[in-house]
């Protein structure tokens, strides 16, 4: 039995799928169709974590173009990379520990900078919607998401642990008081493989 959380809150690109470079491509070959574009699109991704609709709005404004560019922008991202993420490969272990913490009676969750429709989508494409309590993408924003948990589940933020491999993921659970387990290969410092976080959450 899992101990000392209630709650397990996903990130999901990079951190239960190996899907970060797929959304990285998508940006570079819509830049590609712009003069300046690589640049205006290096220029717009600065912020970590940004959603898909941020980034085109950034990158329209570098380059001169309108608001509804930006969201003919954004629509085409959607169209290159949604199938692409749904038929990703899983990062070794997301299932094996997704089962494990359900049999634990944990509460588990997925906190995306994807558009909920998009991550809904996904999620469903992969056969994955009956594995988690929530799915909660934007408009809402990270920290949005934990404390509406906090306020709605009546959990003690310090309940609330959140898996992830950005410094979004990092930035929510220590705005909010969650416990924060980093995976993957972005953040510095130590990082655990999901095989392991069982045994870290148990610790």
């Amino acid at each position: 039995m899992t101990r000392g959380c209630d709650i397990v809150v996903f990130d999901f690109d990079g951190t239960l799928v190996d899907s970060n470079a797929i959304k990285s491509e998508g940006y570079d070959v819509i830049a590609a169709r712009f003069d300046g574009g690589p640049a205006a699109m290096a220029e717009a991704r600065k912020i970590p974590g940004a959603d898909r609709f941020s980034v085109a709005l950034r990158f329209a404004a570098h380059l001169g173009l309108p608001e509804t560019e930006a969201h003919r922008i954004a629509e085409d991202y959607t169209r290159l990379v949604d199938d692409r993420v749904a038929a990703a490969t899983e990062i070794p272990g997301a299932v094996d520990l997704i089962d494990a913490l359900r049999s634990d009676g944990i509460e588990l969750r997925v906190s995306s900078a994807t558009p909920l429709v998009s991550l809904e989508r996904v999620v469903a494409a992969r056969g994955w919607a009956h594995f988690f309590d929530g799915l909660h993408g934007r408009p809402a924003t990270k920290p949005e998401t934990l404390r509406r948990l906090i306020h709605e589940r009546g959990v003690a933020p310090g309940r609330i642990v959140v898996i992830g491999d950005g410094e979004d993921d990092r930035d929510s659970a220590a705005e909010c008081g969650a416990r924060f387990i980093p995976v993957g290969d972005r953040l510095p410092g130590e990082r655990h493989a999901l095989a392991d976080v069982r045994k870290v959450l148990v610790a």
